[in-house]
């Protein structure tokens, strides 16, 4: 192969996707790599969801629905 050839690679992401959910540790390893990211990026942003962490949990409601 020379420096100037073209090299065409197709990629069928179906039968990709389906190797992954097939297999237990790779759904590990990716959500611990989404973990790792965002847990990054809250360092930056000072939360994980932004305005969403910010919020105060809503107050219970005063009357019970069986009432």
């Amino acid at each position: 192969m020379t420096e100037n050839e073209n090299v065409i690679i197709n990629i069928d992401l179906d039968v990709l996707v389906a190797k992954i959910c097939a297999s237990p540790k790779a759904l590990r390893l990716i959500a611990e790599a989404v973990r790792n990211t965002q847990t990054k990026q809250s360092r930056q942003v000072g939360n994980l969801y932004g305005n969403t962490a910010q919020r105060q949990k809503p107050q219970p409601p005063t009357r019970s629905r069986l009432s």
